[in-house]
């Protein structure tokens, strides 16, 4: 795709909805309005991004992971993001069966804490964390960080396993030409990226550049395989590039075909004035003066915006000022008079102040001794304040396969690039490498322009901003085929009030309801309506898994330094299995379940008020009136009476415990002595699209639900949610011993809170006891302000 119109709000296999590409997430926004499809001036609308900040990078299994969960708008990086719920999944070790568990957002937060299975293998694992909204996009988008788990044993393992995605297999080279193209006599920088470890090809070690005549030039290839070169095309000149690789294999490819017009588009520097831009054009002999709009674009806002005559001309060097600058990615693009898009490209902008900074009395300290941190921020607009997540933990020596990157990084870098590479910035962060892979090519590479037809997905995951998406498909057992327009029933046990949602199955026997918090870590009852048995059905249930691709298997062999600290971690973990106390967490406010979902009920009537009566037969027939319960060749119905019409309400369903029940033959075995309480409600009742004739309601005093019914009647899971943690006081009391502690004191984590708000006027101050472990500690914080500014901070300090 060459420069010119760029054509928004295609239409795509996303089924009839039309898409607008994520900001920088692999996804495709749906947006419709009143069963049309629009397109948005904004193309980044629900796009999300994540960032998981943990308390430590080495684990020993049984022990507990903390993290902090940060969700933001990808186009304005504020927690704002739409999303409720979030998922967290652990893989690894060999390919084994992935852990994973979700949590409720809270305005784009959530913490908590999971403890790791005893018998879970050693190894290297991935955390992945993503939204609903999220798996329609490809693998490498999601958040994902690495860690270690061992487990307690006196033997060091010879590896670690993990499990990593394949690669792709493809062996093309990529090129990006500065600003989308090449164009005769103009000197361009062109952005490249090798592949690596496919096929048999291992470290790249030069690269030429040959004519059809001679070698251009020939330089030295990086090892990550990400670099950049200048090139000053030749009219009508076919450029071939040869990558010569560490094992002598050697692999061609043609750079793109130069244009005889067009425009170039160069990031001259980053100089104290601000971003100084140069474009450089080649216009048609007989075209006068042009006049282009060269525009500065931040989180998808357009922050500067110039016009200027170009065509046959020297170079025209632009800057954009300073103060419409702040730290992050830049679109900067060149267009028509009629908006046509001629060229841009991406430049990273580091950003002029320092925010973040510790004041510490020392960079040593003893064991057991007590430490006071204050945490400045500083050059924040006024009102705006930052949430940080803070953990003082002992450093590893996984650090360089681990690779784990700051907030600032996977926000505003990493997951706005397509194509970024596996091995992720450089240690330093050198701004000349972040450059090479901002160097932009045809604005149909970068995922955020539109919406490409190669990349469009299947949007079948919706965005959960109301509750946890429930869904699933229903086939029959024999024939495996769906379950056409049939009515299901969802519901909890529950000894306060009934509570059921209707859903129904489509054409291809898929059914789909919204649970919300009200039915968190509940066991969730589906059974049809109809009146078969149900066992003769098959239900799959999404689980809400990540679109991990196909996995494959590696080992790590750890080095000496590396064995050493997972003997350490392991008799650390040890020790504190012998000593360990629980600490209950309770359950936030306004998570228990709500009032009756149902109408006030006509009758209420508690048995044991009443003499005792051995069956349900006897309880109707003494103390309900205008309910009578009959069998006929042991066929069971039960019957209301509704006064309004004038006669009986006959059915063959209870709820029992809250749950649609039809075993009356159970029902008649109940007594006094086992129900609590029973509701009647003398009218119809509308659920759905099914209307109960009347309905009586039973609760008993174990408030359960016979397993056999279960088995043979329903399908039913448990929708476990991790609860938040409503501050960092419950974790930070787990982690931080006190000073008269009269348990031994090796904490390798000597302080976690993730919930430390701080401001420009208001700083924070954390305090911490060193434990008896010795060594090199670090404070990491990473955290982001309400304007969505990412901000991070390392700091490391030795205890001896």
């Amino acid at each position: 795709m060459r420069s010119g119109e760029r054509t928004y709000g295609r239409n795509t296999p996303c089924t009839g909805k039309v898409l607008l590409a994520g900001f920088g997430l692999g996804l495709l926004t749906a947006i419709v309005r009143s069963g049309t499809a629009e397109a948005q001036e904004n193309p980044m609308t629900n796009s999300e991004k994540v960032y998981v900040q943990l308390d430590r990078d080495v684990y020993v299994a049984g022990g507990t992971i903390h993290y902090k969960a940060f969700v933001v708008d990808a186009s304005t990086l504020r927690q704002v993001s739409k999303s409720r719920i979030l998922y967290m999944e652990l893989t690894g070790a060999g390919n084994g069966t992935p852990i994973r568990w979700r949590i409720n957002l809270s305005g784009g937060n959530g913490s908590g804490s999971y403890v790791i299975p005893s018998d879970i293998r050693e190894g290297l694992y991935s955390l992945k964390a993503y939204t609903n909204w999220l798996r329609n996009g490809k693998p490498e988008f999601l958040f994902s960080r690495s860690i270690v788990i061992t487990k307690i044993s006196d033997a060091s393992p010879l590896s670690l396993p993990y499990s990593t995605l394949p690669e792709t297999g493809e062996s093309q080279v990529l090129f990006y030409p500065e600003g989308g193209q090449l164009v005769e006599g103009i000197t361009s920088r062109v952005g490249f990226r090798l592949p690596l470890n496919t096929g048999g090809l291992t470290e790249p070690r030069s690269l030429k550049v040959m004519d059809d005549t001679a070698v251009v030039m020939e330089i030295q290839a990086p090892p990550a395989g990400t670099g950049s070169f200048e090139i000053t095309p030749g009219i009508r000149k076919l450029y071939k590039t040869e990558i010569i690789y560490a094992d002598s294999q050697r692999l061609t490819a043609w750079l793109p075909m130069a244009e005889q017009y067009g425009h170039v588009m160069h990031l001259v520097e980053v100089g104290e004035e601000g971003l100084k831009v140069r474009v450089t054009s080649a216009g048609r002999s007989n075209e006068s003066l042009q006049m282009v709009n060269l525009k500065a674009y931040i989180r998808g806002a357009e922050v500067w915006d110039t016009a200027f005559y170009t065509g046959r001309s020297e170079p025209h060097d632009l800057t954009i000022p300073d103060e419409k600058l702040t730290e992050g990615v830049i679109r900067i693009v060149l267009t028509s008079t009629r908006q046509a898009v001629l060229c841009q490209r991406l430049a990273y902008f580091p950003g002029r102040k320092k925010l973040l900074s510790l004041a510490m009395d020392k960079d040593s300290y003893l064991s057991n001794e007590s430490v006071r941190v204050d945490i400045n921020i500083g050059g924040l607009p006024l009102n705006d304040t930052a949430l940080l997540a803070v953990t003082v933990t002992e450093s590893t020596p996984f650090e360089h396969i681990l690779n784990n990157g700051d907030i600032a990084t996977a926000f505003l870098l990493a997951s706005e690039i397509s194509g970024w590479p596996d091995s992720g910035p450089s240690e330093n962060n050198d701004l000349q490498y972040r450059q090479d892979l901002l160097l932009c090519t045809d604005p149909g590479d970068y995922i955020w322009n539109d919406a490409i037809l190669s990349r469009a997905v299947d949007c079948s995951e919706a965005l959960e901003d109301k509750g946890y998406i429930l869904k699933g498909r229903v086939l029959g057992r024999n024939d495996g085929r769906p379950v056409q327009q049939a009515g299901i029933l969802i519901s909890v046990t529950d000894s306060i009030a009934p509570r059921l949602i209707f859903a129904r199955t489509d054409s291809l026997g898929r059914f789909y309801a919204v649970l919300t918090s009200d039915y968190d870590n509940k066991d969730i009852i589906l059974q049809l309506v109809r009146d078969e048995s149900p066992s003769s059905y098959i239900w799959e249930v999404d689980d809400k898994a990540s679109p991990s691709g196909n996995l494959k298997n590696e080992a790590y062999l750890p080095g000496r330094e590396e064995q050493d600290f997972l003997r350490h971690a392991r008799n650390i973990r040890l020790i504190e299995t012998i000593y360990e106390t629980g600490v209950v967490t309770k359950p936030p406010a306004g998570s228990e379940m709500p009032a009756n979902s149902f109408e006030k009920p006509d009758m209420v009537v508690y048995p044991a008020e009443f003499s005792d009566l051995a069956n349900f037969r006897e309880i109707t027939e003494n103390i309900l009136p205008g309910v009578r319960f009959t069998v006929r060749n042991q066929d069971y119905t039960i019957g209301v009476y509704n006064r309004a019409a004038g006669f009986w309400l006959e059915d063959k369903l209870v709820l029992l415990n809250g749950v649609p029940f039809r075993d009356l033959a159970y029902i008649a075995t109940l007594g006094s002595r086992e129900i609590r309480k029973i509701e009647v409600f003398t009218a119809n009742l509308l659920i759905g699209n099914i209307t109960f004739n009347g309905l009586v309601s039973i609760y008993t005093y174990d408030n359960k639900i016979p397993e056999t019914y279960l088995r043979s009647f329903t399908h039913t899971f448990m929708n476990e949610v991790i609860l938040h943690e409503s501050s960092g006081q419950v974790t930070e009391k787990q982690l931080t011993a006190p000073r008269d502690h009269e348990n031994p004191d090796f904490r390798q984590t000597l302080y976690w809170n993730p919930a430390v708000r701080v401001s420009s006027d208001r700083p924070a101050r954390i305090e911490f006891m060193t434990s008896q472990v010795n060594g090199r500690f670090e404070i990491d914080i990473q955290g982001i302000t309400k304007s969505g500014l990412p901000i991070s901070l390392v700091r490391t300090f030795e205890v001896k």
